[in-house]
């Protein structure tokens, strides 16, 4: 009767469906919508952060902002988002005293319960000129239910 049961009991386990074991990272080809540097000297109040944008109310409020002091927008790949399918993940430096930096994200990866974004904060090389800049960068990618996580290299 002990080898019934640990058989029945053992047969239970095997059969058990366990499709979180057969997961594998994937990695995400964001859109760029935009990059760059706002000239505003922080006139347009954007603080050093990283962004989810998921609705056109938080993304009209964002490009208000952007388009303050300079018109930035008119260089974006695209301005209406469809939020029923995309979300935006941007990027935003702190404010710089001199040009030749950038923020960028580089890589985009869907693991089991999250998507870990990884940006990358480069410095002028060479010779730099006197302009005050904050680096910015927004990616377009398919709605997510999952935790983003923004990692910094």
């Amino acid at each position: 009767m002990k080898n019934l049961l640990f058989l029945l009991v053992h047969s239970i386990f095997i059969g058990c469906d366990n499709r979180d074991d057969d997961f594998v990272s994937l990695t995400i080809s964001p859109i760029l919508i935009g990059d760059g540097n706002l000239y505003g000297n922080g006139k347009e109040n954007i603080t050093k952060q990283n962004l989810i944008i998921s609705s056109n109310k938080a993304w009209t409020e964002l490009t208000n902002k952007m388009n303050s002091v300079n018109k930035v927008t008119d260089n974006f790949t695209e301005t209406e988002i469809d939020f029923s399918h995309f979300i935006l993940l941007s990027a935003f430096d702190e404010i710089k005293m001199a040009g030749g930096y950038a923020i960028e994200i580089t890589s985009i990866v869907e693991n089991r319960h999250d998507l870990t974004v990884t940006l990358r904060r480069l410095a002028p090389k060479g010779g730099v000129y006197t302009v005050i800049t904050q680096p910015y960068h927004i990616v377009k990618i398919p709605i997510t239910d999952k935790r983003i996580i923004f990692n910094e290299i």
